[in-house]
């Protein structure tokens, strides 16, 4: 049952990084893996991704809920893959760090039950913090790059 959290720091007022962080349009590309998604509502979308475990490379389907929005200062989210035993959670929490910082963090638990759970767990436990480390960069990446091209809009 791996559960990893990561936190990064954006230079900018969160007023400024929530607008990006509200809308997961603008970062579902950021996770690892990610091949497209399919926006269902505005709090429900199914996000194919592609996972390698071991020897294994497959897309699946992954259910994504918006459990929780909090203005500028939290999305969580559930995940369930569609036709296999793969459920989770996990949230963007944002927070101000100063005048001009925003300290981000991003915290996700997957479970995989079944026959071969433990065997999954244990795979996923191995890859997740590269995979997270990998999602927080890009998304911080991506929230400058937004920012810098509102403003010269």
């Amino acid at each position: 049952m791996p559960e990893i959290k990561r936190e990064t720091v954006v230079p900018l007022a969160i007023s400024n990084v929530w607008p990006f962080i509200a809308d997961y349009n603008n970062w579902a590309h950021d996770m690892p893996g990610y091949e497209k998604h399919d926006t269902i509502s505005d709090k429900e979308s199914v996000w194919h991704v592609t996972g390698h475990v071991g020897p294994i490379n497959k897309t699946v389907p992954m259910r994504v809920l918006i459990t929780e929005w909090v203005n500028e200062t939290k999305v969580a989210f559930t995940i369930d893959a569609e036709g296999l035993p793969v459920s989770g959670n996990g949230s963007v929490n944002i927070r101000e760090n100063g005048p001009e910082e925003t300290r981000m963090t991003f915290k996700l638990f997957i479970n995989c039950t079944g026959m071969i759970g433990n065997l999954v767990n244990a795979q996923l436990a191995k890859m997740l913090p590269k995979m997270c480390d990998g999602f927080i960069k890009d998304l911080a990446k991506d929230i400058m790059i937004n920012n810098k091209k509102t403003k010269e809009a």
